[in-house]
């Protein structure tokens, strides 16, 4: 589950966007609390033109934290990852602070914990300027 993101991006098109994230996971496992996993990412957006539904996203993250006990021990510069896909509503070319929302599935894996497959649903701002 991806709790918190910030990213950059640049629209290349009316078509496409592309950015870079650094965002925070949970992960399966851990005893009291889920694991997380932190890392760098891109994202590739396609605007499809329909009215409340307006973006594709393809999200892809590489964590270099991970709080599972494999992942902690291992000596790895790449603990784990994340596959994101999303469809949502987002203001491309709206100069000023837009509200962001999308719906998608989100898998993720890491060094010690099982892989994870769960719905996701992201909610936020972007600032076009």
């Amino acid at each position: 589950m991806d709790i918190l993101g910030f990213g950059f991006g640049h629209q290349i098109n009316s078509t496409y966007a592309i950015g870079i994230k650094y965002t925070v996971y949970w992960l399966s496992g851990g005893t009291y609390i889920p694991n997380s996993g932190g890392g760098f990412g891109i994202r590739l957006s396609q605007y499809t033109g329909w009215e409340i539904i307006n973006n594709i996203n393809y999200e892809l993250t590489l964590y270099h934290v991970a709080t599972t006990q494999t992942s902690d021990n291992s000596g790895a510069i790449i603990k784990g990852g994340s596959i994101d896909i999303n469809i949502g509503n987002e203001k491309n070319f709206d100069n000023g602070i837009n509200f962001i929302c999308s719906i998608g599935v989100v898998y993720s894996f890491a060094l010690g914990a099982p892989p994870l497959v769960l719905p996701n649903i992201k909610l936020g701002f972007n600032i076009n300027f």
